[in-house]
């Protein structure tokens, strides 16, 4: 059956039981009169449940290889379906496998495009305010800026770790650490270091952080947290990303 990207989104609603009980209803009411709909509906929720006990690449994992056995089975003629459990509330034949995996890209893989597309649109790294007004001479935050200018965060994050940690350290050092970890994928320290920048800065420095804050929670896929930051974003007047991150909660991602 083929579905729209809303079709999937109200489907994986219904799973988290967030549709109200007017859309619950009219779901449940093209679920009787659609057979088709009724079982890629089912389908799909044994994938969702699947990725929230497997994660999403262990989930694709298990269904290529049930869908390999599947294939097994076929040149082997053999009587028995072949039969896995999901450690869900049912049992899915490898059978089932290949029609699985054409539904879990349908769901994954438009997410997954869709949420990198969305955080390449709203991310740009904090500019080095530090070397662009000549404020130090020290060669080593020099050094260790230059690297993060060019994009080298891997490189950058001892010398501005190092740095950061001397007494009297520019509050923006830790900016500069918490974009460099995000982008190297370490999100736990970049999450500490812009929490730090929170709770310890105010003004545009605080602003900036939160807004990084909720840009890292999206490319670490963490949805749940990153709407969270970004409706917080919203709610102060004050703060220069609030329409920036209206715009963001208005994509399909967040609905």
């Amino acid at each position: 059956m083929e579905l729209s990207q809303e079709d999937i989104l109200q489907i994986e609603k219904y799973w988290k039981k967030e549709l109200d009980e007017k859309a619950i209803q009219s779901f449940e009411e093209r679920m009787l009169s659609d057979k088709n709909f009724a079982n890629t509906v089912d389908d799909l929720q044994t994938i969702f449940s699947g990725i929230e006990d497997y994660g999403e690449e262990e989930m694709m994992q298990k269904l290529q290889t049930w869908s390999e056995e599947e294939r097994q089975f076929e040149k082997k003629k053999e009587t028995k379906p072949v039969v896995k459990q999901f450690n869900l509330v049912r049992w899915v034949s490898a059978f089932a496998a290949i029609g699985l995996i054409a539904l879990a890209a349908l769901f994954l893989l438009p997410k997954t495009d869709a949420d990198e597309a969305l955080y390449a649109s709203h991310f740009e790294p904090y500019p080095d305010l530090i070397s662009q007004r000549g404020e130090v001479e020290k060669s080593q935050i020099l050094n260790g800026l230059r690297l993060y200018n060019e994009g080298n965060y891997k490189a950058a994050i001892p010398i501005l770790q190092s740095e950061n940690n001397k007494a009297n350290a520019d509050p923006r050092l830790s900016m500069y650490l918490a974009i460099s970890y995000s982008q190297v994928g370490d999100h736990k320290n970049a999450q500490h270091y812009f929490d730090k920048i929170i709770l310890s800065e105010s003004g545009n420095l605080e602003y900036t952080a939160h807004w990084h804050k909720g840009l890292d929670h999206l490319k670490a896929k963490d949805y749940k947290n990153a709407k969270a930051v970004f409706h917080s974003i919203t709610q102060d007047s004050q703060n220069p990303f609030k329409q920036k991150a209206e715009t963001i909660l208005s994509d399909q991602l967040f609905q």
